[in-house]
């Protein structure tokens, strides 16, 4: 069941729930709830106002999702004041916020709009650039509680850079409830999840971009092998292509599939190299290449590699990577997208787990 609370606030690169859980609540003379609590109470009810559908997206409310948290978190004292800021926000007597898609157009244009050549900024950002840098950023509590044997899984977060790490072009949120998050630690071949890749536009402002999701399913062995479908959010949610794990016995391969399900790309990368079978932070086993074939011809048209990005991340948190995609000879951006999506798919596939979770899947 969606949460709202699990929505990006608008503008920013993290969720209502990141926003809120590290925020004490607080109440103006009027009793109204102020700060982080106010605003995501205020965009909750954009929400239901401006979203005819809201109802089908969220079965709670989102105003309801917010206060749910507010009480979990132990703020119950607030809940009056929540209760008042929701109705003020309903009558008019105090302004709502902006609900997230109305910002998302204010932040990169409404998602039809189209760049010079008739491709979005962010396509058009791919298209501009013939590598990039993919960086996980660590989290210390589920580093943490996997150093005392018992890992919870929070959600993935990555930075996306130019080549070179400092120029900043996307930064990709993992949506997925928490429930589902532990589901991978046990059934990882199974378990659903979905990722937001946003778009920065260069001036501090981020717009939801690319939307990768894979539901749940049934996976053994050769049957029902995970897909996760990616879709451009900058063109009205439109699917642009997907990414399979095939059946593959001692073997990491992908092909990625344009929006006609028609294969365009695999990635081979093997099973004997250092940095599968003795991952360490330095040397050769600090690495685990795929090389990107197109899948025609099966000429070599690019490259993504996985590296180990230093001795204390790889201590404290074993499972964050960065990622250098090389796009080679690989020129339409849709392309691009789907082979800077396959750096995440790869690594929720295979290199998720933290090491020092004793029960963890090693």
């Amino acid at each position: 069941m969606a949460n709202f609370v699990d929505e990006l606030a608008p503008g920013s690169s993290n969720t209502w729930r990141d926003i809120c859980q590290s925020a004490e609540p607080g109440v103006d003379g009027s009793g109204f709830l102020i700060g982080p609590w106010g605003d995501a109470i205020k965009a909750a009810v954009a929400c239901e106002q401006q979203d005819p559908n809201f109802e089908q997206r969220f079965p709670d409310g989102p105003a309801g999702n917010v206060i749910s948290l507010l009480m979990e978190l132990g703020h119950e004292p607030f809940e009056e004041a929540a209760n008042r800021t929701e109705e003020a926000c309903k009558s008019g007597s105090i302004p709502m916020g902006v609900a997230p898609a109305v910002m998302q157009a204010q932040v990169v244009g409404a998602p039809m709009q189209m760049e010079m050549g008739g491709m979005s900024p962010a396509l058009a950002c791919l298209a501009a650039h013939a590598r990039i840098e993919v960086k996980e950023k660590a989290s210390w509590i589920e580093a943490i509680t996997a150093a005392i044997g018992f890992e919870i899984e929070m959600a993935n977060k990555y930075k996306i850079y130019a080549e070179g790490g400092e120029n900043e072009l996307f930064y990709a949120v993992e949506q997925t409830d928490c429930c589902s998050r532990q589901c991978k630690q046990s059934c990882p071949d199974c378990a659903p999840w979905n990722v937001h890749i946003l778009h920065h536009d260069g001036m501090g402002g981020y717009g939801k971009a690319f939307h990768m999701e894979r539901p749940q399913t049934c996976t053994c062995c050769c049957l029902n092998r995970p897909i996760v479908d990616i879709h451009d959010s900058m063109a009205g949610e439109k699917k642009i292509g997907s990414i399979q794990d095939p059946f593959a016995c001692c073997d990491l391969t992908f092909t990625l599939r344009d929006s006609n399900d028609e294969p365009v790309l695999k990635a081979l990368g093997g099973c004997c190299q250092l940095g599968l079978c003795c991952p360490l932070p330095c040397g050769p086993c600090s690495k685990v290449s795929f090389d990107v074939v197109d899948a025609k011809t099966n000429e070599s048209v690019g490259s993504i590699e996985k590296r180990v990005p230093s001795c204390c991340k790889f201590l404290f948190a074993s499972d964050v990577d960065n990622y250098y995609v090389e796009f080679g000879k690989v020129e339409d951006p849709t392309w691009k997208a789907m082979m800077m999506a396959l750096s995440i798919f790869i690594d929720f596939r295979y290199f998720s787990d933290n090491k020092n979770d004793e029960g963890g899947l090693g």
